[in-house]
């Protein structure tokens, strides 16, 4: 509410129909809350400075009502007023009908009258980060993926060669014992146990399992790492390489919108 300080809020009906209107001294514009008035409510004319009931802030925040006309009616949590501080909690009644209306719905629709000095010139609030660090991550990252796919690779390959040994073992078995004979066709049962052996081995020492947790730690490390540098968002980028980013977002953040540069 820091903004509304030192301001004064006129509410009253509006100059046509019968909706309630609130304006503030000194801004040319007008606020409404949507909701039906009866005549008793006294009109708004900004103008003149004529309205049924004014809100003055001060410096500190608090808010004193005051009734603006002799004629009016004003209540505040069904006890009539002239003049009373009161709570953004309250309510107030406005005419002889006891039109009522929070103080809080008052506010609220004060402030969207009034230029938030923050947000006055978006863009050049928002401030910028270097993100040079952020490509060392994302390459140190990728590289540790290629290792990894490397090496599951070669590792597939050599899962393969219990399977290998076992049916080569068995055929080789046969030839031999149908060209040397049957003392021959140990051997081949030979090759077969050694297959059978490096397929408990490698059974063992299944090295899926050992990928996948290197992976997962990977992700984990990226997760933890590949952060918009903005300590107020501090959110993870999308996975992709910077440049990417910096082409797709137009040098900003996907979320917070704050400026990237690329410095060495």
């Amino acid at each position: 509410m820091e903004r509304l300080n030192g301001k004064t809020i006129l509410v009253g009906r509006s100059q046509q129909g019968n909706v309630l209107h609130i304006n503030i001294a000194g801004i040319n514009k007008v606020g409404v809350i949507n909701r039906s008035v009866p005549g008793s409510v006294s009109r708004l004319n900004p103008a003149a400075h004529s309205a049924h009931l004014s809100l003055t802030i001060d410096a500190s925040g608090n808010i004193k009502a005051q009734n603006l006309k002799d004629s009016n009616c004003t209540y505040v949590n069904h006890l009539e007023i002239s003049s009373k501080v009161v709570m953004p909690n309250d309510v107030v009644e406005l005419g002889k009908d006891h039109f009522q209306v929070a103080v809080q719905d008052i506010l609220n629709a004060a402030k969207q009258l009034v230029p938030n000095p923050r947000s006055s010139d978006p863009e050049k609030s928002k401030p910028t980060y270097n993100v040079h660090h952020l490509f060392r991550v994302w390459n140190d990252y990728k590289e540790k993926c290629k290792d990894i796919q490397i090496r599951r690779t070669k590792a597939m390959r050599y899962q393969r060669l219990p399977m290998l040994f076992s049916m080569g073992g068995g055929a080789l078995g046969i030839a031999l014992a149908t060209c040397f004979g049957e003392s021959f066709k140990e051997f081949g049962g030979g090759i077969s146990i050694i297959g059978f052996g490096l397929a408990i081995f490698f059974w063992l020492r299944d090295p899926t399992l050992t990928f996948t947790e290197e992976k997962e730690q990977l992700d984990k490390d990226m997760e933890r790492m590949y952060l918009c540098p903005n300590p107020d968002c501090n959110k993870m980028l999308p996975l992709k390489d910077m440049d990417f980013i910096l082409r797709q977002y137009d040098h900003k953040c996907p979320y917070c919108k704050c400026n990237y540069v690329d410095k060495h």
